[in-house]
Order: C-alpha cells, then structure tokens, then sequence
C-alpha cells in the first residue's frame, strides 16, 4: 500500500476502518498522513450535524463538538425576523387572491372558508393550523364511507395518511391543492409564531407513532409551511423518506438552507409534482 500511493502520487484517502481500536487507528493515521496529505476518517456517527460541527481538542482526547443552529437564541431570532419578514411580503401581495379564492369557495361548497385542523407544533404543544377549505363540509363521514367500500384505499391511506384520488376533496379544492394554494392561509400562522415559513411539515397526533425517535427532535422546532419533503416530490415519497428528510433539515438547519428551500418551493409550485 506504502508502494502504490506513493507511485500514484495519490492525495486524498477516505480512512473507514470501524473495527480498529482507537489506539490502532492514531497508528495507522499516522503511518500514512506523511504519504497521503488529505485523508478523510469517516465516522459511523453519520447522523452528526456537518454544518454546525466543529472539531475539538481537550487534554489528549479530541471530538466534535455537536450544535444545532435552530436552538441558537441569535440565529432564532434571523429565522424569526426572516418569518415576519417573508409572511408580511407574501400577505400584502396575495391579498387580492385570497379574497377570490374565498368568495369562490363560499359560492361554490357553502359551509366555512376556513378549516383549521389540530397539529402538533413545537414543544409538543397543539396549535391550529388554518388552510382554505378544499373538502366537502361532510368529509369525514364521505371519507369513512369510501374506505369501507374500497380495500385499495384503505391500503393507501394507513401507509401514507393521504389518498390520490379523495373523494372529500371538491373540484375547486383540488385546483387549490394543485397549486398550494389552499395553504395560503397558514402566513397567519406565521405571523402568531406558531409555525415557520420553512420547516419540518406539521403532523397530526396519529402521525407521532410512524416518527418513533425522530418525534423528540421534531418537537423542538416549529413546523413549516414549506420544507424539505415539499421541495423533493412530496406525497411521491414513502412517508419513511419523508421522515428523514425532517431529521436532516433540523439537525443540519443553516440560513442559506432555508434560501435553498424557498428557491425550490417556487421551482416545485411551478412543476405541481407530487401534489393532489
């Protein structure tokens, strides 16, 4: 091995060697840095945040020392700010829209504008989350009704809590749904600090089981109206992928992360994939 990267002239090495002592390990880092000036030691602590990590020596003993942005107080406070900021822009634009979008609503459906609906919210704590109504006033006996007939759909709906084709959803609901423009509603949501412009999507009690672990790290943000798992094919992906993707936007949080996000929502809004 000495021979080859040495003939090769090779400068990067990835080092996984999970077996060896750390004894073992600093001898054969040492053995070989003299040879190979940018060797990578990969860890199994593969769920650490990168961003936010930095290593650290104390004593003889070096580590990584491991923080999450979103549960800095200074850099709350410029995802805070960025909140208002973003819902304040949003809601003085759309505001010609979210007066038709409600007049169409109540012409068409009857019954309320609004749906607000229990989610679970930082701290574990319940808010409302408000959306414009996109189902009939009647959904919740024409959905049980439909899962009793149509064994597919019951199939559907226990692995993803979400049915392609509902039959609660009426046609001007399924055009707001195609669009997102049902979740306009939720910039007030923002504005009362309950959630956020980006982040983990908000989860109903009876989604707390299929986050298992994940659910503690979920609680100790607050939700989005945008978040990773819209940007990257949303209900296209199994409700697992959508899982993951929560636990590495909150443990790898950074400002230009959230940039990223918006950028996306707007590429995704324009696509309408994965939405119904």
């Amino acid at each position: 091995l000495d021979s080859m990267l040495r003939d090769r002239g090779i400068c990067h090495a990835v080092v996984s060697l999970p077996d060896f002592s750390a004894a073992r390990l600093g001898d054969t880092l040492d053995r070989y840095s003299g040879i190979v000036p940018h060797p990578l030691v990969l860890s199994d602590a593969s769920t650490l945040p990168t961003l936010w990590g930095a290593s650290r020596c104390i004593g003889r003993l070096s580590g990584i020392e491991v923080r999450n942005g979103l549960l800095l107080a200074t850099l709350q406070g410029v995802k805070r700010c960025c909140d208002l900021g973003v819902a304040i822009a949003v809601l003085c634009l759309s505001l010609p829209l979210l007066a038709v979008i409600a007049a169409v609503i109540k012409l068409t459906s009857g019954g309320p504008i609004f749906f607000g609906h229990t989610r679970i919210g930082r701290h574990g704590r319940r808010i409302k989350a408000w959306k414009f109504r996109t189902m009939h006033p009647n959904g919740d006996t024409i959905l049980r009704e439909y899962l009793e007939r149509v064994v597919s759909a019951q199939e559907e709906w226990t692995r993803d809590r979400k049915l392609r084709n509902d039959p609660r959803v009426t046609w001007f609901g399924a055009i707001l749904r195609k669009l997102s423009l049902d979740e306009l509603r939720q910039i007030w949501n923002v504005l009362r600090g309950d959630m956020s412009i980006v982040g983990p999507r908000p989860i109903v009690e009876s989604e707390v089981t299929l986050y298992r672990d994940v659910f503690r790290l979920y609680t100790k943000v607050k939700p989005g109206i945008t978040g990773l798992w819209q940007v990257s094919g949303r209900t296209n992906l199994s409700y697992d992928d959508r899982v993951l993707l929560d636990q590495f936007y909150i443990r790898h949080w950074s400002p230009w992360l959230d940039v990223y996000i918006l950028a996306k929502t707007v590429v995704a809004l324009l696509k309408r994939e994965g939405a119904y």
